[in-house]
């Protein structure tokens, strides 16, 4: 029975396994659906505050940048150390009234920010309403993007549909989000207020009620103590410190437990054949229910039990995955912010203008389609590794093309044609490295690990972005710098 005091524990493969015969094709099928639209609902706000960050602060377009990244990767970086202490509906709904009191913020501030005739007082006061509003948007969308990855691993961990199908809605997110400003405020003239508050309304509403029907109803029956509701599946208060079961999953502790939860999925399959024949074929055994990297030992804890700094070297131990998920995104965003803004095809601001739109959109197509691969086909870790400095090169090669446009070499690419290509491969590198790179996770990660891992490489995405957004000022300013164009806000260091 569940006792809210009770020591909470992770859902063991078993519980996988009863989940993945419980569900027919068309629940998975409604289940994928929902997750993609949960995707798509989770990220637009931020792409949104993105499109009217210059309706915001036309001279401090940085200022909602950092306010829309730097709440988020702090969110993610605390997110091991108490996320199973929540339930998963309790996250998504925090995350649905974050949105909601987000937009309404920024929807409330956004008439005193217009108001350019008004004292600086009141200018400043909005600034500072809609840069809290961004905050929370900040907030909202890395709870929500680090507990669905994680929960669509718990729901679906064999095939990854679940992790594909909320991949492919956040890819959906950047062209969503720019036509939902675009639409509202330039089409049909709304204020950013009016588009604000219908984005409180209706986006928060959809977004929770997604995944209140889709989702944990359908998915509450197969957990014990209905977990998605409650938090994580807890044993009763009299046996808290009996004998773990056969149903329970456990890691050793720190010290003895291993070197890394990551393990190839042959050497798990050869040492499970060779505890099963030790065993007489004994599958009930609990050393053949608990997938680990070493054999059992004497001591055993579950990770609610760790430390704060045995998480944060379970944390570390995720490097192969964070590293590969940082870089992509550093790169390409540092192309998106810093390089594009240098490139046109003709003299002139408005030129340059019409090619970061026009890149932009081409990098959302690509992001889409490569986010939408993860069941195509699968990648090596090898190859995880290899897309990141690929990025890197492109992101080299645009710098180049930008800085020597006359040059005869880098002049026979300065043509729409090749940028607006490399411009999808961007895309595409960025999108496969996040969709295939969580992928990886729920293919090479002990079962008891997996929601943890794919909640805590997520900040890598995070941390990206940050470095990107520092290294896109320096990049614009030695472009402009080098082209003699005016605008820039900082001055080349070199």
């Amino acid at each position: 029975s569940f006792h809210k005091n009770a020591e909470p524990r992770f859902v063991s493969s078993m519980d996988l396994t009863q989940e993945r015969q419980n569900d027919n094709p068309n629940a998975m099928a409604w289940k994928c659906y929902a997750f993609l639209i949960m995707g798509l609902l989770n990220n637009s706000p931020y792409v949104i505050m993105l499109a009217a960050a210059k309706n915001m602060a036309e001279g401090g377009v940085a200022l909602v940048y950092m306010a829309n990244i730097l709440p988020g990767l702090l969110v993610k970086l605390s997110l091991p150390y108490w996320m199973e202490r929540v339930s998963y509906n309790q996250r998504i709904s925090a995350a649905a009234v974050l949105m909601m009191i987000a937009f309404g913020t920024v929807g409330t501030f956004s008439n005193g920010a217009a108001d350019e005739d008004g004292p600086n007082e009141t200018a400043n006061l909005a600034l500072f309403g809609q840069l809290l509003g961004v905050a929370l948007v900040s907030s909202q969308c890395a709870l929500g993007e680090a507990s669905l990855l994680a929960l669509a691993g718990k729901l679906d961990a064999q095939e990854g549909r679940l992790l594909t199908s909320f991949s492919s809605g956040t890819g959906l997110a950047g062209p969503f989000g720019y036509l939902w400003k675009i639409l509202l405020t330039e089409w049909l003239g709304w204020s950013l207020q009016a588009t604000c508050f219908l984005a409180a309304l209706v986006l928060s509403s959809v977004y929770y009620g997604i995944f209140y029907y889709a989702v944990a109803q359908r998915s509450s029956s197969s957990f014990p103590s209905n977990s998605l509701f409650y938090g994580p599946i807890a044993q009763d208060e009299d046996h808290r410190h009996h004998q773990q079961t056969d149903e329970e999953v456990v890691i050793e502790p720190a010290a003895t437990r291993y070197e890394t939860p990551i393990e190839p999925p042959e050497q798990v399959a050869h040492q499970q054949q060779i505890r099963d024949a030790s065993n007489g074929g004994n599958t009930n055994n609990q050393s053949t229910n608990a997938v680990r990297s070493n054999p059992p030992q004497p001591a055993s804890v579950a990770i609610a039990d760790m430390t704060g700094v045995e998480r944060f070297q379970l944390v570390l131990s995720l490097w192969p995955y964070i590293i590969p998920l940082f870089t992509v995104y550093a790169a390409e965003y540092a192309c998106e912010g810093g390089v594009w803004t240098a490139i046109g095809f003709a003299e002139g601001e408005e030129a340059r203008n019409r090619f970061y739109e026009r890149s932009n959109w081409l990098y959302q197509v690509g992001v889409f389609l490569s986010r939408s691969s993860g069941n195509l086909f699968s990648i090596s870790l090898t190859t995880l590794w290899v897309l990141p400095g690929c990025q890197v090169l492109n992101l080299i090669l645009f710098y180049q093309i930008a800085a020597r446009r006359y040059e005869w070499l880098t002049s026979i690419l300065y043509q729409p044609f090749p940028l607006y290509t490399m411009a999808l491969v961007t895309g595409l590198l960025g999108g496969s490295v996040y969709v295939h790179g969580y992928q990886r996770i729920l293919k090479d990660v002990q079962q008891p690990y997996t929601e943890f891992a794919l909640s805590s490489v997520s900040m890598a995405e995070s941390l990206g972005i940050l470095v990107a957004t520092t290294m896109s000022l320096f990049l614009q300013a030695c472009l402009y710098q080098v082209n003699q164009f005016p605008g820039s806000l900082i001055d080349c260091p070199v």
